[in-house]
């Protein structure tokens, strides 16, 4: 597999133009919790690579319990990933413009 950053560059370039996979796949980074074991790779012709999250898969196997050895943190973090990328707060949070948008992500970590 690639690079850590490498990786990270090329899901962040596939996610690029669908917010709420952008979100998704930006907050598993950010957290650190990048899961290696469903991110894809297709090597080009170039030499290049091209990244994905197969976050079906991912979801499948969260709703399955296949992923409840992960810790408390771990486990939430999968959870929020994967409820943004599947729209549930994309139908609210992306119509707030950006000044509700700062309050609501505030509101939440105050009382986190």
């Amino acid at each position: 597999m690639s690079t850590t950053d490498e990786v990270k560059a090329g899901i962040r370039a596939w996610a690029k133009g669908h917010k709420p996979t952008m979100a998704a796949v930006e907050f598993l980074i950010l957290a650190g919790q990048v899961p290696s074991q469903y991110v894809g790779e297709n090597v080009n012709a170039d030499g290049g690579a091209t990244h994905w999250v197969d976050f079906t898969k991912l979801a499948a196997d969260f709703d399955e319990g296949y992923l409840d050895y992960l810790s408390g943190g771990e486990f939430s973090t999968i959870g929020l990933a994967l409820a943004i990328h599947s729209g549930v707060v994309d139908d609210y949070f992306w119509r707030l413009d950006p000044e509700r948008q700062r309050a609501f992500l505030a509101a939440l970590t105050m009382h986190a």
